[in-house]
């Protein structure tokens, strides 16, 4: 019986670097022949992952497949997109894997988009601010502000540099919105309900703004505060603020009253539905400390012909 040939051991460390993926040309080049790749797999050692990329580490893991997508991509390949934003951190792994390079096409669980991109790291993807827009730029524009402001909660970005790649990036999907809403995030704005309560309910009513992302006390964070009315706004999410999380906000209002200041609470229903009665209520309030209101009217201004703030 003919004695079968061992794997090199340059390809065995080209694995292992490589999360388990390997291509053919790294099968040749080490010196291995196509009658060893042949008989792998037949045995079942080696598994293939796509035209010409394998594996002999299985299961198969989502940095396997982009290590194969690079392969699959040749020289200069990067990840990007959401699979790119994943290796970030800032969005849960996508169903199909985003490589930019030399080519064009769709193939297994990738989407090949010809454009050489700068790329870093050891498994190549987009720089860090072009795989975030890149990232943005295969979404709704719903979920854009979520993956901004995941990133910039993580601290591997900052607004303005955001801001230059997005005015230098070539057919970013979304750039508009993007440069929208990165004024609004360095300003404090974390979340789509803050958004909405910025824009629906302060801006479109004349009302103070505030500054956001605040700690007033030790150990707690407001997403507003007024200080000149000594006023708290707070913007709760269903998430985070039901079961214990709601006692440990009555406390905490309770100890800000302390303080001398009152706390107002908004959900998605009064500020996404009824952004005109918050913005009343919130006049009435800030009456009551001081305020004049719109031209000294002692009201908001109407944001429209149906506009409630003055009824």
């Amino acid at each position: 019986m003919k004695p079968t040939s061992p794997v090199p051991e340059t390809l065995v460390a080209a694995s292992a670097a490589q999360a388990g993926a390997f291509s053919r040309q790294q099968v040749l080049a080490s010196g291995a022949t196509q009658t060893l790749l042949d008989r792998q797999l037949r045995s079942g050692n080696w598994i293939r992952l796509g035209q010409g990329v394998y594996t002999d580490s299985p299961p198969v893991t989502f940095e396997m497949l982009c290590w194969a997508g690079v392969l699959r991509g040749g020289d200069g390949a990067a990840v990007g997109g959401l699979a790119a934003g994943h290796l970030l951190g800032i969005c849960q792994a996508p169903v199909r894997i985003t490589i930019w390079g030399d080519r064009y096409r769709t193939s297994g669980p990738w989407d090949f988009r010809r454009g050489p991109r700068p790329c870093v790291d050891e498994l190549p993807r987009l720089r860090t601010d072009d795989a975030i827009l890149d990232a943005c730029s295969e979404v709704p524009a719903g979920e854009v502000l979520g993956l901004l402001t995941t990133a910039l909660r993580r601290r591997i970005t900052h607004p303005w540099r955001l801001r230059e790649c997005a005015l230098t990036m070539a057919n970013l999907r979304h750039r508009a919105l993007v440069l929208q809403l990165l004024p609004e995030l360095e300003a404090g704005v974390e979340s789509t309900l803050e958004s909405h309560f910025l824009h629906r309910v302060q801006r479109a009513h004349l009302l103070p703004e505030g500054v956001r992302q605040v700690s007033v006390s030790a150990g707690t964070r407001s997403d507003v505060l007024d200080e000149v009315h000594r006023v708290l706004y707070e913007l709760d999410g269903r998430i985070g603020h039901e079961g214990d999380a709601k006692w440990r906000d009555a406390e905490r209002d309770n100890r800000h009253a302390v303080l001398g200041l009152t706390t107002l609470r908004f959900g998605w229903h009064d500020v996404v539905l009824r952004p005109c009665q918050v913005a009343r209520m919130i006049g009435q309030v800030l009456a009551g400390r001081g305020w004049p209101g719109v031209a000294g009217s002692g009201l908001p201004r109407r944001c429209g012909p149906r506009c409630t703030v003055a009824s």
